[in-house]
């Protein structure tokens, strides 16, 4: 939105405010009272409804299981439908680091075959691409180019994460 364009939209709305306050008569208890603005100014009249009761939850059962590789799976099974779901959840990255081994994940990356010039690159883009983003949203709430270039920048560094992750 344009300077001008919302120069306009903010003097339109403060000039409704002026007229809707004068109207209702709330400046310094002057102008008329209808019993309809009487009630305007009463409302809510009524306190909101109480909370419902507390009822009882009651999830699946379920079983751990780990396999051979040390992998652990958790099998709920609902049998109300003949379908099959599989979800699988990973625990992996630098906050499953273990203490005092900080930097096992950057460890693993870099022995997965990425070299450690491109992590440091990625790590660079990513950063700046974050800084100027802010400084755009420092420098205004709307479409600035810092914002554009960040965003860009971004997701420029997740598409080569990802296509590092199926080339190597």
């Amino acid at each position: 939105m344009s300077r001008r364009a919302f120069h306009i939209v903010q003097t339109s709305l403060l000039a409704s405010i002026a007229v809707l306050v004068t109207s209702v008569g709330l400046t310094a208890g002057q102008g008329p009272r209808t019993p309809m603005v009487a009630d305007a100014l009463r409302w809510p009249s009524e306190r909101p409804p109480r909370p419902l009761s507390a009822k009882k939850v009651t999830f699946p059962t379920y079983e751990i299981r780990t396999l051979p590789n040390g992998l652990k799976v958790v099998l709920v099974s609902q049998n109300e439908q003949p379908i099959v779901s599989a979800r699988m959840l990973i625990r992996a990255g630098a906050a499953q680091d273990p203490k005092g081994k900080e930097g096992l994940a950057m460890l693993t990356a870099a022995l997965l075959g990425i070299p450690a010039l491109y992590i440091h690159i990625i790590g660079a883009v990513l950063f700046i691409s974050r800084v100027l983003h802010a400084m755009g949203l420092a420098a205004s709430g709307g479409a600035t180019f810092g914002r554009l270039a960040g965003t860009i920048g971004t997701m420029l560094v997740f598409v080569a994460l990802g296509l590092m992750l199926i080339v190597h």
